[in-house]
């Protein structure tokens, strides 16, 4: 297939570079049959969101056809070439290498991210920031590149907001301030490991007190909730790596795969092989 073109009008707003996590944003209006055979990458991780139009974007073992209501986030350094089989605008962002922990979710994302991979996002919104780039090219006004900063910001929470879990708790609802405290150790512990012992002894209280009490505030047990924190890792690592399932259970020391399994589905309704088929098709080669 030709992935050749030519008459490519490229419009950057350069002052985006100066906000983080953002390290460069782009609209680009391609014309029909546009794009490049030769595999390339770039430094930072990168989202491709379609205002209208469609590409095609080809990587080493499969491809993704990015239409609006879409967007595709491609790690640093993957290998991709592209084409627009019609007349297409897209909006990309690079992203600094290690965004702040003040992005959250969105955050661990980029940074653990190792294969492309494509969700819905607000086509609305995709449009309103590639019309306010082109607007702020011609016509710059005061604030213009805060304003598209802050419609970045809006597409990376509909980043993370289409894995986080729902049933998340906030610190804010806890009666209890030393559990305020332990909900922070669990978020920061890394794979949501923690033993019940040192989660006690953050809420300063005795290991069958603070059961008890956790339980009261929570609806759920300890064991429980860390058990839900790791499958959300879990989670986050079929949809963001090719790691094989049983090379992740011994990150979250989990006795099996089979016990997995059941307790992924209990939470998801699904298998974790079945999830990672369904978020992303076209790498099916990942076990």
């Amino acid at each position: 297939m030709k992935r050749v073109g030519n008459d490519v009008r490229h419009t950057v707003i350069s002052v985006i570079q100066r906000h983080e996590p953002v390290k460069y944003l782009a609209v680009d209006f391609y014309h029909k049959n546009t794009g490049t055979v030769a595999f390339h990458y770039h430094y930072w991780a990168q989202l491709i969101a379609v205002s209208y139009g469609n590409i095609v974007i080809g990587f080493e073992d499969g491809e993704f056809s990015l239409r609006p209501g879409e967007l595709l986030l491609i790690p640093a350094k993957c290998k991709h070439n592209w084409h627009t089989p019609v007349r297409t605008c897209a909006l990309q962002i690079q992203f600094a290498a290690s965004p702040g922990v003040e992005f959250g979710y969105f955050a661990t994302l980029v940074r653990e991210l190792d294969h492309p991979y494509t969700l819905p996002c607000s086509q609305k919104l995709v449009h309103e920031i590639t019309r306010t780039v082109a607007h702020e090219k011609s016509n710059p006004s005061c604030g213009g590149d805060l304003r598209i900063f802050g419609g970045a910001i809006q597409l990376f929470g509909d980043v993370a907001a289409s894995w986080e879990q729902s049933s998340r708790f906030s610190g804010e609802t806890f009666r209890h301030p030393g559990l305020i405290k332990v909900l922070k150790k669990m978020e920061l512990s890394q794979y949501g490991k923690a033993t019940l012992k040192e989660l006690a002894a953050t809420a300063g209280l005795s290991v069958s007190r603070f059961s008890e009490v956790f339980r009261q505030e929570c609806g759920l047990s300890p064991g429980d909730y860390l058990l839900r924190k790791r499958m959300e890792r879990v989670r986050i690592l079929l949809m963001t790596s090719r790691m094989e399932i049983k090379e992740i259970l011994p990150l979250f020391q989990l006795e099996s795969e089979s016990y997995l399994n059941r307790k992924f589905k209990e939470i998801y309704g699904v298998t974790p092989h079945r999830f990672r088929k369904s978020c992303n098709p076209a790498f099916l080669g990942t076990k």
